[in-house]
C-alpha cells in the first residue's frame, strides 16, 4: 500500500509539473520567437525601406507582450518565475514604446546607411540584445526546472520500484494470493488508468498536431525525422506519418534542398541559436510554384543545454506573398506614374506641413534634391510674403473643397515662378496629407499680360477712325481760325503801314485829309469785324485745341501699360476717360448720363480696368445701334458709380436689345459672340470677367430685362485683398 501511495503521489506531481512547467515552456518560446520576428521587422522597415513592417513589427510586438502575460497568469508556476515573466512583459512593452517612435523617425530620414548611426538607434540595438537574453533566460530557466522536475520524479519513481521489489519479496511467502489479488484489484488496476490517460494525451496531442496545417517535424541530432505530422507528411507524399522516422530530408526532397537543410540544422545545433522566419518557396515536386512558406527551426536542448534534436514549423503563406507582391508592383507602378507626371507633384503632411514624397519634375523645377525636400516644410517653397496666408488656409482646411488656386513660389536660386495648384485630401502612411499638382504658368501669364496688351491697342485700333474724326473736327476749326486770323493781321498791317504814311505826310493844314485817310483805311482794313471776330476765333481756336490734347490724354492712359502692382486709382477718371476714348462709337446712336458718386481710391490694376470699362461701353453702343437700324431712335447709356461699404460698385445700363435668355448662361464664356464675324471675337466680356473676379476678388454680374436693354454692374474691393488657398 506504501508503494502505491507514493505511486499516487509521484503522479499527482507529475501531472501538477505539467500544468504549470510545459505550458510555461511553450509560451516562453513564443515570446522568444515572436520578438525575433519583431526585431527583423523593425530592421527591414528601415534597412531593405518596407514601410509595412512598422505595423508587422507592432503586431507582433504585442503577441510578445501576449504570451508573457499569458505565462505569468499560469496557476501554480511559482512566485519566482511568475515575477521573471511580468518583468520581461514591463520591459519589453517599453522597449516597444520607444523602438515604434525612434525606428518610425529612423525610416522616415533613411540616416542609417552613413558610417556612424544615431544615439537612439545605438541604444535600442544595445536594449534589444539585453531584452533577447532576458527571454532566453526566462525559457532557458523554464525549460530546466522542467527537465529537473521530470528527472526528480524518474528518479522517484525507479526507487519506487526497488522498493515495491523488495516488499513483493518480503511478502510473498506469506501472502502470494492476497498480493496477486491485490495488485490486480488496486496497483494493475490504477497503473492501467494511469497509462491510459497518458495514451490518451499523447493521442490527443498527437491528433492536434496532425489537424494543424502547418508543416511540422522532429529531428534528431543526426538529422533523422522522429515524428511529422499530416500535413508534413503529404508534403513528403507518404500516406503514413511512421514512414518518416529514421529517415532523412535526403529520402524525401532534391538533393540541393535537402543539403541547404542539413547545413542549416548543423548550424542551429552549433550555435543553439533558432532560425526564425525565414521565406522561402516550397521546391517540392507536385507542389504549385506559387507555394510560399514562412520556416522556424528551433533547437531542443537537455538539462545540461545540448542541442538533442530540431523542432520545425513552416506555415504557408501563399496569400500573405502573393497580396504582398501585389502590392509592391502596385507600389512600383504608382511610383513610376508619380515620377513620370510632366508636373511638379509632392505630398506633404496636412499638420506639419513637411514634405513626404515629391516627383522629379519637382526636383529639376524647383533646384532641390529629395532629400533637401524632405527637411523642408511647404512655407519654404513661398515667398515670406505669402507664408502666413498659406498657413491661415491649412488652418481652416475644408475636406469638402478640393484645395487649389493660384500662388507664387521661389526655387532653391531665388527664382519667382507663378503656378496654379490643384490639390487633394487623402491618408497618406497613417497621417492626413495633401496631394499637389504644381503646373508651372510663368510663361501663360506672361503671354496673358502681352495679350491684354495687344487688345487693348487692338481696341484702341478699332477705334482709331473714330478718334481721327474726334480729332479732324477741332483741328479743322483751329485751322479755319488760324486762317482768318492770318487774313485779319495782313489788313491790320496794311492799315498800320497807311496810318504811318499819312501821319508823315500830314501837316496842321491838312488835318481834315488825314481824318478821311484814317477813315478810310479803317474801312478798307475792316477792323470792326477784326476787333469782333478774332477774340472769338482765338477762343474757339484754344478750345479746340483743348478737346484734342484731352483726347490725347485719355488714350495716352487708356493705352498705357499700367504698373505690375496694383495701385490706388480714380475710377470716376478711369470712367470719363473711357467715355472719351470711345465717344465715337456712341455719339451718332446714344446720349450718355453719367451719375458719378464720391469714391474713396480702388486699389486695382488702372490698365485692366479701363479696358473692362471699354468692353462695356462698345458692348453698350453696338446694342443700341442694332435697336435704332429698326426705330431710327437714339438711345441712352447711363454710368453710376457708388460705393457700398467697403466695395466699388459700377453700373453700365444701355437701352439696346438686351440679352435673350436662351445665351444669358453663355456670355462668359471665351469667344462666344452674337455679333458677325470682324466685329466681334467672343473674347471682350470673358476678359472682362477674368480681370475684375480672378484678379481683383470682384464681381460682374448682369440685369437682363429681355429686349428692354442690359445692367452690367462690377462690383471691386476697396482693398486688394488676396485669396487664401491651400495646398500652395
Amino acid at each position: 500500500m506504501l508503494t502505491l501511495a507514493l505511486g499516487v503521489n509521484r503522479e499527482l506531481h507529475l501531472r501538477a509539473v505539467a500544468d504549470a512547467l510545459v505550458p510555461a515552456t511553450l509560451w516562453s518560446q513564443d515570446a522568444l520567437t515572436a520578438f525575433e520576428r519583431t526585431v527583423k521587422e523593425y530592421r527591414d522597415a528601415v534597412f531593405v525601406k518596407d514601410p509595412a513592417a512598422l505595423d508587422r513589427a507592432f503586431r507582433e510586438g504585442r503577441r510578445v507582450l501576449t504570451y508573457l502575460r499569458a505565462e505569468a497568469a499560469i496557476p501554480g508556476l511559482g512566485e519566482g518565475r511568475t515575477a521573471e515573466a511580468k518583468q520581461a512583459a514591463a520591459a519589453v512593452e517599453q522597449f516597444l514604446t520607444d523602438a515604434e517612435t525612434d525606428y518610425r523617425v529612423a525610416a522616415r530620414s533613411g540616416n542609417l546607411s552613413g558610417s556612424k548611426p544615431p544615439q537612439t538607434m545605438t541604444e535600442i540595438t544595445t536594449r534589444t540584445q539585453l531584452l533577447r537574453s532576458q527571454l532566453q533566460r526566462l525559457k532557458q530557466g523554464v525549460s530546466s526546472e522542467l527537465q529537473q522536475q521530470l528527472g526528480t520524479l524518474e528518479t522517484g519513481a525507479a526507487g519506487l520500484h526497488r522498493l515495491g521489489l523488495l516488499t513483493f519479496a518480503a511478502t510473498l511467502g506469506f501472502a502470494a494470493l492476497l498480493v496477486n489479488l491485490t495488485i490486480r484489484r488496486s496497483i494493475t488496476g490504477r497503473l492501467l488508468a494511469s497509462q491510459a490517460a497518458l495514451a490518451r494525451e499523447r493521442d490527443l496531442l498527437g491528433t492536434l498536431i496532425d489537424a494543424i496545417p502547418d508543416y511540422i517535424f522532429l529531428k534528431d541530432r543526426a538529422g533523422r525525422y522522429l515524428r511529422v505530422n499530416r500535413a508534413q507528411s503529404l508534403l513528403m507524399r507518404i500516406s503514413n506519418p511512421q514512414e518518416a522516422v529514421q529517415r532523412t530530408a535526403a529520402d524525401f526532397f532534391d538533393p540541393a534542398v535537402a543539403q541547404r537543410s542539413q547545413q542549416e540544422e548543423r548550424e542551429i545545433i552549433c550555435s543553439g541559436e533558432p532560425l526564425v522566419g525565414r521565406i522561402e518557396r516550397l521546391p517540392v515536386t507536385g507542389v504549385p510554384l506559387t507555394t510560399w512558406v514562412t520556416t522556424t527551426k528551433v533547437p531542443v536542448k537537455d538539462d545540461r543545454g545540448r542541442v538533442q534534436g530540431i523542432v520545425g514549423v513552416s506555415r504557408d503563406i501563399s496569400d500573405w506573398k502573393e497580396a504582398t507582391d501585389a502590392l509592391q508592383k502596385s507600389e512600383e507602378t504608382s511610383r513610376l506614374l508619380f515620377a513620370a507626371i510632366p508636373h511638379a507633384v509632392w505630398v506633404y503632411d496636412a499638420e506639419t506641413l513637411e514634405f513626404l514624397e515629391v516627383n522629379e519634375t519637382a526636383i529639376r523645377l524647383y533646384g532641390y534634391s529629395a532629400a533637401e525636400f524632405r527637411q523642408m516644410v511647404i512655407t519654404d517653397v513661398h515667398p515670406a510674403e505669402d507664408a502666413g496666408c498659406l498657413r491661415e488656409a491649412h488652418a481652416f482646411l475644408d475636406l469638402a473643397q478640393p484645395p487649389g488656386g493660384a500662388w507664387r513660389h521661389r526655387t532653391k536660386d531665388g527664382r519667382i515662378l507663378d503656378v496654379e495648384v490643384s490639390g487633394h485630401v487623402f491618408e497618406f502612411k497613417g497621417r492626413k496629407a495633401i496631394l499637389a499638382v504644381v503646373q508651372d504658368i510663368t510663361e501663360r501669364k506672361r503671354l496673358q499680360v502681352e495679350l491684354h496688351q495687344a487688345q487693348r491697342l487692338e481696341a484702341v485700333g478699332q477705334l482709331a477712325s473714330g478718334i481721327a474724326h474726334e480729332i479732324n473736327t477741332p483741328i479743322q476749326y483751329v485751322g479755319d481760325n488760324l486762317r482768318f486770323l492770318q487774313d485779319s493781321f495782313q489788313c491790320l498791317q496794311a492799315f498800320s503801314g497807311n496810318l504811318e504814311r499819312l501821319l508823315l505826310a500830314c501837316g496842321p493844314e491838312e488835318t481834315a485829309l488825314l481824318s478821311r485817310g484814317v477813315r478810310q483805311s479803317m474801312e478798307d482794313a475792316d477792323l470792326e469785324f477784326v476787333n469782333l471776330e478774332v477774340p472769338k476765333a482765338i477762343a474757339q481756336s484754344l478750345d479746340g485745341v483743348e478737346r484734342v490734347a484731352t483726347i490725347v490724354r485719355a488714350m495716352k492712359e487708356f493705352a498705357h501699360p499700367g504698373q505690375k502692382q496694383k495701385v490706388a486709382a480714380d475710377i470716376n477718371q478711369a470712367l470719363a476717360n473711357a467715355l472719351i476714348v470711345a465717344r465715337n462709337e456712341f455719339k451718332y446712336v446714344a446720349e450718355v448720363e453719367t451719375d458719378f458718386g464720391e469714391l474713396s481710391p480702388v486699389v486695382c490694376d488702372i490698365a485692366e480696368m479701363n479696358q473692362v470699362f471699354l468692353n462695356l461701353l462698345i458692348n453698350a453702343a453696338h446694342a443700341i445701334g442694332e435697336v435704332m437700324q429698326k426705330t431710327s431712335q437714339r438711345g441712352k447709356i447711363t454710368i453710376r458709380t457708388r460705393q457700398v461699404n467697403d466695395r466699388a460698385e459700377i453700373s453700365i445700363s444701355d437701352t439696346g436689345c438686351g440679352i435673350p435668355a436662351q445665351i444669358q448662361s453663355k456670355v462668359f464664356d471665351p469667344f462666344f459672340t452674337t455679333k458677325p464675324v470682324g466685329r466681334g471675337t467672343g473674347q471682350g466680356l470673358a476678359i472682362a470677367r477674368s480681370i475684375i473676379v480672378e484678379k481683383h476678388g470682384g464681381s460682374l454680374t448682369f440685369e437682363a430685362n429681355g429686349t428692354q436693354g442690359t445692367t452690367f454692374i462690377v462690383s471691386v474691393p476697396l482693398e486688394a485683398v488676396p485669396a487664401c488657398d491651400a495646398a500652395g
